[in-house]
């Protein structure tokens, strides 16, 4: 399958830069593009933040939804990758324990606010360490994607077409069908029973899309606006979009214009798509840097960070392994 061979090329140039990703989250490369990029990403951020709060109508900010946002959202976000992760490490034959789930998660979380593919490397240099080949990688994060984006249609659709906005959902439901028959296609490398991996990573990606609207609707709240189910679908679908372009560290900039260009769509001004996805990103950001410094000067979250108390996965049965 040529998608398949094209994601085991990916991986094999990302190897190298993979392994010295998981030893130190700051290794990655100081070449002047992808600074320029995160700089273009900075001013893209900024300057939208500047004319949606210019332009925003009076509102009262509410500081309960954010403390909640800040905390129990980034909780339930590490959480979410924790799921991603463990999934994928499952579908391999590998299942890490708890400790080491949440430290690649972390980690993941933190990487991918760097001007690289940080969450893919650090991802890929764990379960490569547990024994994973290149092309079952590839298959097994290959069919995780496109879960996601299965996934992310099939929810947008079943919303979307009773709220007045069929030709949309239609597409998103049919969107979502191909990418379930993609995702099973592509476990069919690396198990003998691709059907049900396919379902148990649409089950792990529909708590991750789960988690991504409850964080829009909680950011929505801080600024003193309460999202119809549709809107939350919308900008739910938006975020998720943006991210996975990749063109900038966590979409930055993009997933902010995309949820401004949504909303008129769902009823919503532009600026309030604008600021509801900030007001997400700078929370997610806070909360990430509150445990990043609680790890940082606790003796034992050093530990963590270093992976040194943390015991090796244990081997899956052998009835998940990849047909030969």
């Amino acid at each position: 399958m040529q998608l398949l061979d094209a994601l085991t090329r990916f991986l094999r140039r990302l190897a190298p830069a993979a392994e010295r990703s998981l030893q130190r989250l700051r290794s990655f490369s100081r070449g002047p593009t992808r600074w320029i990029a995160l700089l273009i990403a900075l001013g893209l951020f900024g300057l939208q933040c500047v004319l949606a709060v210019r332009n925003l109508p009076d509102t009262q900010l509410s500081w309960p939804p954010m403390v909640a946002l800040v905390t129990i959202g980034t909780l339930l976000n590490l959480a979410a990758n924790g799921v991603e992760y463990r999934l994928a490490a499952g579908s391999l034959g590998q299942r890490p324990r708890f400790a080491a789930t949440m430290r690649i998660s972390f980690l993941s979380s933190a990487s991918n606010l760097l001007p690289i593919p940080g969450s893919i490397l650090v991802r890929s240099a764990s379960l490569r360490a547990g024994g994973a080949g290149y092309r079952q990688l590839g298959a097994a994060m290959g069919g995780q994607g496109v879960a996601f984006l299965s996934v992310t249609g099939l929810t947008a659709g079943a919303i979307l077409i009773p709220t007045g906005t069929p030709v949309l959902g239609t597409a998103a439901l049919a969107t979502g069908v191909f990418c379930a028959g993609a995702s099973a296609r592509f476990m069919s490398k690396v198990t003998d029973r691709p059907f049900v991996w396919a379902a148990r990573l649409m089950v792990g990606e529909l708590f991750v899309v789960a988690v991504t609207a409850v964080r829009i609707w909680a950011a929505a709240s801080v600024l003193g606006e309460r999202l119809t189910p549709g809107a939350v679908a919308a900008l739910t679908v938006a975020s998720v979009a943006a991210t996975a372009t990749g063109i900038f560290p966590g979409g930055l900039g993009i997933r902010e214009a995309f949820s401004g260009a949504v909303s008129p769509l769902v009823g919503l001004p532009v600026s309030f798509g604008i600021l509801i996805g900030a007001v997400d990103r700078v929370a997610f950001l806070i909360g990430l840097g509150l445990i990043g410094a609680v790890l940082a000067v606790t003796p034992h979250g050093r530990r963590i960070l270093r992976g040194a108390d943390i015991e090796p996965d244990v081997a899956q049965e052998p009835e998940h392994a990849a047909p030969q």
